[in-house]
């Protein structure tokens, strides 16, 4: 090969190694990723912004989480619950993960998470955050092959926290799962109860991402 056959070859494989893309997602961070700050993130509009191109190690989550009154009387329906259904957080879309660092209409996200081998199963512990809207958290043990109980908060400013520690966790699209350093899935928490003295429960569910974290 000559050396300009060599040069050719070495900015090609260069433009490729700048993709920012992580498991058939593009991760959107204004210390690094994405094209565009007019991406839309949720259905309400809501724009990220993302101006500068990042690695791929940038940690990011894809949030679309929701708290309101389920259908178990007396114990999450609407008396119970205080709460109406409605959008808790969002950060990102299905395809596009918000890394730590960016902003999502002007509000700046952090992300921090860990997802690490732990014997045949992944030590979870990993938490989305908008700031002054709210936050996202999860944490426990994921068996890939049969995913269970897993520890879920549901944090916004203008309301408090709903927490539950045996959530149901489950993989039902074909990109969801667990790996070292990735977890997409869904959760149900029926049981999700007010922290701060008030006897609420409500009805919590989310779908969520967290790649590139630490393993």
């Amino acid at each position: 090969m000559s050396s300009k056959e060599a040069w050719i070859a070495f900015v090609v494989l260069a433009v490729v190694g700048c993709s920012s893309t992580s498991g058939g997602t593009t991760i959107a961070n204004d210390g690094g990723a994405d094209a565009s700050p007019d991406a839309t993130a949720n259905d309400a509009g809501d724009s990220i912004d993302a101006t500068k191109d990042a690695g791929p190690t940038v940690p990011a989550a894809w949030v679309d989480s929701q708290i309101g009154p389920g259908t178990e009387v007396g114990v999450n329906d609407a008396p119970r619950c205080q709460l109406p259904n409605e959008k808790w957080l969002t950060v990102g879309t299905s395809t596009t993960s918000v890394g730590d660092g960016a902003s999502q209409t002007g509000k700046a996200v952090t992300v921090t998470c860990s997802i690490a081998p732990a014997g045949n199963s992944f030590a979870v512990a990993a938490s989305a955050t908008m700031q002054i809207v709210g936050s996202f958290t999860v944490t426990g043990t994921v068996d890939p092959n049969a995913p269970g109980a897993i520890s879920v908060a549901f944090t916004r400013g203008d309301t408090g926290t709903f927490r539950q520690n045996d959530c149901t966790l489950s993989f039902p699209h074909p990109l969801d799962g667990v790996a070292a350093g990735r977890i997409q899935g869904t959760v149900s928490c029926p049981h999700a109860s007010f922290i701060g003295g008030q006897d609420r429960t409500c009805l919590g569910i989310a779908e969520f991402r967290f790649e590139n974290c630490d393993h």
